[in-house]
Parts: C-alpha cells; sequence; structure tokens
C-alpha cells in the first residue's frame, strides 16, 4: 500500500488493486482502479510498490492451523489457492 496527499494505492498477491481518492470518498466507498480517469494516477502510485515483498523475520511463536501466516511471495499464494485455500497444506509447506 502506498499513499499520497489525495490517493491510497493498494495491490495484493492476487494482482488485484484498488484505488482511493480520499478527497472524494474519505471512506473508500469506491474502488478507482480499472477507471480509465485514473490511470495516470494508478501508473504514478504503482511505480513505487517494490516488485518483491519486504522479507519476513522468524518467529518463536509457532504456527497453528488456526494462524493464517502471511505470504512470502506471489508464488506461495498461487500455490495456496491451487491447492484449494489448504491452510494445513501452506503451513507445512511452507512454514514448518
Amino acid at each position: 500500500m502506498i499513499r499520497n496527499e489525495r490517493f491510497r494505492y493498494t495491490t495484493y498477491l492476487d494482482g488485484s488493486e484498488e484505488l482511493n481518492d480520499h478527497n472524494a470518498d474519505p471512506e473508500e466507498w469506491k474502488n478507482l482502479a480499472k477507471d480509465r480517469g485514473y490511470a495516470t494516477t494508478l501508473e504514478e502510485l504503482r511505480r513505487h510498490i517494490p516488485q518483491d515483498p519486504a522479507p519476513l523475520m522468524k518467529t518463536s511463536v509457532e504456527i497453528r492451523s488456526f494462524h493464517i501466516p502471511p505470504f512470502k511471495s506471489r508464488e506461495e499464494y498461487q500455490d495456496y489457492v491451487g491447492h484449494g485455500k489448504d491452510m494445513l497444506y501452506y503451513i507445512n509447506k511452507y512454514w514448518r
């Protein structure tokens, strides 16, 4: 997520995006990411999003099946989705 004086832009691991205009819509009800009138703004904000997420720190907390651990990459997320969003599969493959 990145924000400037007027807009907030968020990109998600599944490739979806949100663009919100805080001047016109401070409660963020309308997603402007697909509105062609905001293409220049969207491109400007996209340039500031890193291609790779920040590395995660190891923790002493044991991840259990009711936890939703963070995805370290888009590939991990896609693997998780490809396995029916099976959290036990994800935890055992990437967090044990």
